[in-house]
């Protein structure tokens, strides 16, 4: 089991990696280390703000990794964003008229949003074994084989056959297959 320093060094090792899967583990510590570091240093303006600075991408990157060990589209980060910007976009829209207090309820909705799909992405157990996204996360975050024995052919041989073994079972489309063959060729 990885110690929350190895946790959270991790999503700085895989800085703007948004491919593969993070274990929940990883997840929750840097989500939580971020928070409380960034209640600590927003109290220093100029610090505060250039940490933030820094964890935007590692962040991003680990929560869509995590969405994908939820064997779920990355992509679903932006909704709630995307409520937000409606909202941002009807203010603009009529805070002449003085109707903009709508919109403000709707940028609430949009962070309320965002808040459970946080809460959500922290209790929520990964998919178990392989999925569209790769292989399962061990809780050390190694991934894959723990004995260290194989070799990189073996590994790609392996994970052709969990896609393969995918198709065959009806979890991924052909198409969805074709990708991940692709993909894992590509990562030789």
């Amino acid at each position: 089991m990885a110690t929350l320093l190895e946790s959270y060094g991790n999503c700085f090792r895989k800085y703007a990696t948004f491919r593969g899967r993070s274990a929940r583990q990883e997840y929750v510590v840097f989500t939580i280390a971020n928070f409380i570091l960034s209640a600590i240093l927003g109290l220093i303006p100029v610090v505060g703000g250039i940490f933030g600075l820094i964890i935007i991408i590692p962040g991003i990157a680990v929560a869509v990794r995590r969405l994908h060990d939820l064997n779920k589209s990355g992509w679903w980060l932006l909704a709630p964003y995307g409520i937000m910007l409606i909202g941002l976009i009807g203010i603009a829209a009529t805070v002449e008229e003085g109707r903009a207090a709508v919109w403000v309820w709707v940028i609430a909705l949009g962070g309320l949003a965002a808040l459970v799909m946080s809460i959500w992405m922290i209790f929520t157990r990964g998919t178990v074994g392989s999925n569209r996204f790769g292989d399962e996360q061990n809780e050390d975050n190694s991934g894959g084989n723990t004995m260290g024995k194989s070799t990189a052919a073996d590994d790609v041989r392996e994970r052709l056959a969990q896609a393969k073994k995918m198709l065959d079972d009806g979890v991924i489309s052909a198409s969805e297959y074709e990708v991940m063959r692709a993909n894992i060729i590509k990562d030789m």
